[in-house]
């Protein structure tokens, strides 16, 4: 019997859940997890320019499990959006915010940070009593500015995540790796809305280069999709003047990124703790279908993924004639391709030598999906 199929036989003899998910810390060899089951939702919604409600209803309506408002610098109210739009079991809102250090002068740095859950309203630092909105003190350090952010987040019980690091080319790895590891953990390695330079260039490394980057150094950090989405009603570019100026501003839209949470229940504490553990994976689809594995287990001997089989009917074939295919990166320290895959049931096994193993799937369609890292134990 080939190494392969002695791996999959052993992953068969597992008695499992339907999916099961084991995060693991740089340090340990295997951590507990849980029943349950995945939860399709969004983590970076504004309503600053948009209804609250139209926002939440796309979502709804598209197939999303739950939805994160995360309005710049303001903890917009969702208990009324829950008591309308929330069904058990199906949908839910959770509060969030996005805490933004705006650049003083056209072209300076810009910082912000995504919070997660908790209680962003009692948020009571630099908050203008009036308005409620946040005015963050400048500062000339990224990872001092985002150790704060990060503090303030986290005192309100939230998860605070470091959004759009290519955002005017704002943020470096010896940034992210100055700030307080127990604070900091998320990443957005894919931001939706135009202009976020997530592939790099010019001498800059794309955002996923830099999560590599800083996992090679053994920190931990999760990887997030996010739509960043502002616009849910015109789909297409809008022309206005800005300071006298014409301007032409392409949408953020809804529905071109989602993460998949594992967790026992659609509750906003379930879904904000498993997030918070690394217990999802990201994926980036373009208004087109998720990647939705059917499967996915991750043990101290290797990693197993299950990748659906679609069937995509574009208008003038059979259906069944355009079937999906993937190609699966098994992926470690340095941004390594340890493996490649093709099939879809892609696996790795561990050697033992890897100081981490992550997965990039990408689809024949376009999408792609990012599995968090696994720190694999050398002893």
């Amino acid at each position: 019997m080939n190494v392969l199929k002695r791996f999959c036989s052993i992953f068969k003899s597992i008695l499992l859940v339907t999916v099961v998910y084991f995060t693991f810390s740089p340090n340990a060899s295997a951590a507990s997890t849980q029943e349950g089951k995945w939860w399709r939702g969004q983590v970076h919604v504004h309503t600053n320019w948009a209804d609250a409600g139209d926002a939440v209803k796309w979502y709804k309506k598209a197939g999303y499990s739950f939805a994160i408002i995360t309005d710049l610098n303001y903890a917009t109210n969702v208990e009324g959006l829950q008591q309308f739009y929330g069904t058990p079991g199906r949908f839910c809102v959770i509060p969030g915010i996005e805490l933004n250090k705006e650049a003083p002068v056209l072209g300076d740095k810009i910082y912000d940070m995504q919070g997660y859950g908790g209680t962003p309203n009692n948020i009571k630092e630099f908050r203008d009593p009036l308005t409620n909105y946040i005015t963050l003190p400048q500062d000339d350090s990224a990872s001092a500015i985002y150790n704060q952010q990060g503090k303030m987040i986290r005192g309100v019980g939230g998860i605070p995540a470091i959004a759009h690091p290519n955002l005017n080319w704002s943020t470096t790895v010896d940034d992210i790796l100055k700030t307080d590891p127990v604070l900091i953990k998320h990443l957005e390695i894919s931001t939706a809305e135009p202009g976020m330079n997530d592939l790099g260039g010019g001498g800059h490394p794309s955002t996923e280069e830099m999560w590599d980057q800083v996992l090679s150094t053994g920190r931990l950090l999760y990887g997030l999709a996010a739509d960043d989405a502002h616009h849910f009603y015109d789909f297409a570019p809008q022309s206005f003047s800005h300071e006298a100026a014409p301007a032409t501003v392409y949408p953020a839209l809804p529905g071109r990124t989602s993460v998949f949470v594992y967790a026992k229940e659609l509750s906003p504490k379930e879904i904000i703790a498993a997030i918070d553990r690394g217990d999802f994976y990201a994926v980036k689809h373009h208004l087109t279908f998720p990647i939705e594995f059917k499967d996915y287990k991750a043990n101290n001997r290797g990693i197993q993924i299950t990748l659906p089989g679609i069937d995509k009917d574009v208008g003038w074939s059979l259906p069944g004639h355009n079937n999906t295919k993937y190609r699966t990166f098994f992926i470690g320290k340095d941004g390594k391709v340890l493996k490649m895959d093709e099939s879809a049931n892609p696996s790795y096994e561990f050697k033992g030598d890897e100081l981490y193993v992550r997965a990039r799937v990408e689809c024949s369609d376009g999408s792609v999906a990012w599995t968090q890292p696994v720190f694999v134990n050398k002893k």
